[in-house]
């Protein structure tokens, strides 16, 4: 019949439009434009209850329990065209298809804002969301690098969530950073200026002619830089006069009003005075540049607030910074799908590539599924990506050799055992650097068959010369797909842990955006005079890398540690991968 089914284990349907409530909610809805989907009927019952009492209305909300035909993907494509959701709100538990995910999220959160709370952050969590859905969550930085790729606005919280979606529901999201902070009280235009620093959001100084134009309106000793402190004297009308003169002078991009309930009936009067006329849901602007205000009033019982008005400006000021966010993904990603990557796409015949792991997973496998060295560097080679010179050598003459042809300019080689299932070879003492000279070759491959009786060849490599050493690797993710990684590298990578984790693929700007999201970004750039590396080269690799695991589901993990930069490029000096054939990893050759 080709009819939709909701659960098993939901709550239910409400449309308050039409007068459609099919559950046994106890506070309905009131109408609105927010779209609600919810994976546990327990907290759309929450949501519900809480969404009444600020007087945010919905547009529907949807139940969706344990999801065995509607899930959430199927809520964001029926969302997506319908002009009654204007903001949409998603509690989650676990992704479903990853990569069927991120195609339609991108696609929704480029028309309109997607707010995510997706569960299951730590380990106990992960368990109760194991036991609740019958599905197993990932690893968070996973799960966070999806969504971040998706474009939607991750909160951490019931409340977060509501306000977000009370912002946006009512105001336009703001086209930059630049906040405003006007108040009567130094206290919260202190505790606003903290958050909006710590989710990204800009304070700035106002310009002297604005400070002069605010001091015509207020007394001569209230703070005009930013904060804006005009002191408990002032009315509502005097704030309405200065948000309006801030707002109109294209000097910010956002107001946050962070008041002291010091005036009778404050909420209501500030409320009429900004021109909101108390309106549900939100204080609308009035600003000529159609700018965001969000007001805030400290001290007024709940029962007493308009519900249009944040309690905290702490919890306002986070709310405007997770819009901003979502803003400026929106203008940066102006392509609202995730681009495939065919078979010929670019340079490198991605076709030929899969075939050759195929090949080599099925010839050439060690322990666990990780290939053998001459097999990683086949497959990396095959990408474009440059290797540093080296061979296999199966005896002390062989080693010998190899080192005599292989010395480059430092005049060394280093030589590493190869050792199934050894995966950490220098805490092994299976590395040795610098050695020069066909007969410390040979020594060297001696000790090596000493010390690993289940050696099977050392690898002989020329000895690169120094760098910034870094970690780029990639690997597929059950919950959140396939996923790159870069990270300070090198035998200190795990005690740095700087690391930055993204959904795969990326294009050359997101990989050197990544790059230079690292802590020790510095050292790529020219650190105390040193200079810098290559960084469009490195980007390129990164690029590469993410496109290799996007289009191979074949390549369960890989890692290249060191991929070591300098100004003349990259070079990978350790290469390793580890690859699973079943039937998950047929499919057809796309990169999304």
């Amino acid at each position: 019949s080709g009819m939709r089914l909701l659960g098993p284990n939901c709550f239910g349907i409400i449309a308050p439009a039409v007068g459609l409530d099919a559950t046994f909610s106890a506070v309905p809805p009131t109408v609105g434009g927010i779209a609600f989907g919810s994976q546990s009927g327990g907290i759309g019952l929450a949501v519900l209850a809480e969404a009444t009492e600020r007087g945010i209305g919905l547009s529907s909300f949807i139940s969706l329990g344990n999801r065995a035909d509607v899930s959430s993907n199927d809520l964001l494509c029926a969302w997506v065209d319908d002009p009654a959701a204007a903001v949409i709100m998603l509690y989650l538990e676990s992704i479903g298809n990853p990569r069927r995910f991120l195609r339609i999220a991108r696609h929704v959160a480029s028309r309109k804002p997607v707010i995510v709370l997706k569960a299951g952050r730590s380990t106990s969590g992960r368990r109760g969301a194991a036991s609740h859905t019958a599905s197993l969550a990932s690893d968070d930085a996973a799960v966070d690098a999806l969504l971040r790729a998706a474009g939607v606005i991750r909160v951490d919280t019931l409340e977060e969530m509501l306000d977000v979606a009370q912002i946006l529901a009512h105001q336009p999201a703001p086209l930059g950073p630049r906040v405003a902070l006007i108040g009567n009280s130094g206290g919260p235009l202190i505790l606003a200026a903290d958050a909006a620093e710590a989710v990204g959001l800009q304070v700035p100084p106002l310009s002297e002619a604005l400070r002069a134009r605010i001091l015509e309106r207020v007394p001569r000793a209230a703070a005009t830089s930013n904060p804006v402190d005009l002191l408990a004297t002032v009315g509502p009308a005097d704030v309405a006069d200065v948000v309006g003169i801030v707002a109109s002078s294209g000097e910010v991009d956002a107001v946050v009003v962070a008041s002291v309930g010091v005036w009778p009936n404050e909420d209501t009067n500030l409320d009429d005075a900004l021109g909101g006329n108390g309106v549900p849901g939100g204080m609308p602007t009035a600003t000529p540049r159609g700018l965001p205000v969000v007001v805030s009033i400290a001290g007024i019982p709940a029962r007493l607030s308009r519900r249009a008005v944040f309690r905290y400006s702490e919890s306002a000021v986070r709310a405007l910074g997770r819009a901003h966010a979502w803003s400026a993904w929106r203008a940066e990603h102006a392509q609202d799908r995730v681009p495939p990557i065919e078979a010929g796409s670019g340079s490198i015949d991605w076709l030929a590539v899969r075939r050759l792991v195929r090949a080599e997973a099925q010839g050439d496998q060690g322990t666990d599924g990780w290939l053998g060295p001459e097999a990683a560097q086949r497959i990396m080679r095959a990408t474009g990506v440059r290797l540093a010179a080296s061979g296999l050598a199966a005896s002390p003459a062989e080693a010998a050799a190899l080192a005599s042809s292989l010395v480059p300019a430092s005049g060394a080689v280093v030589m590493k055992a190869v050792v199934p299932g050894l995966l950490h070879k220098t805490e092994a003492g299976a590395v040795v650097l610098g050695v020069s000279g066909a007969d410390a070759a040979a020594a060297a491959y001696g000790v090596f068959s000493e010390r690993f009786p289940t050696m099977t060849a050392v690898l002989v490599q020329e000895q690169v010369a120094p760098g910034v050493e870094l970690l780029v690797g990639a690997r597929q993710d059950p919950s959140a797909g396939p996923l790159v990684v870069v990270a300070a590298g090198g035998v200190e990578a795990e005690l740095l842990a700087d690391i930055m984790i993204r959904a795969a693929p990326l294009t050359v700007g997101e990989a050197r955006a990544m790059l230079l999201s690292l802590r020790t970004a510095a050292r790529l750039t020219g650190f105390r005079g040193r200079p810098a590396v290559d960084l469009e080269q490195v980007a390129r690799i990164v690029a590469q890398v993410s496109r290799l695991v996007a289009v191979v589901p074949e390549l369960a993990e890989f890692e290249i540690n060191p991929l070591v930069a300098s100004t003349s490029g990259a070079c990978a000096v350790d290469v390793r991968m580890r690859a699973e054939i079943n039937s998950s990893t047929v499919r057809p050759l796309r990169g999304n």
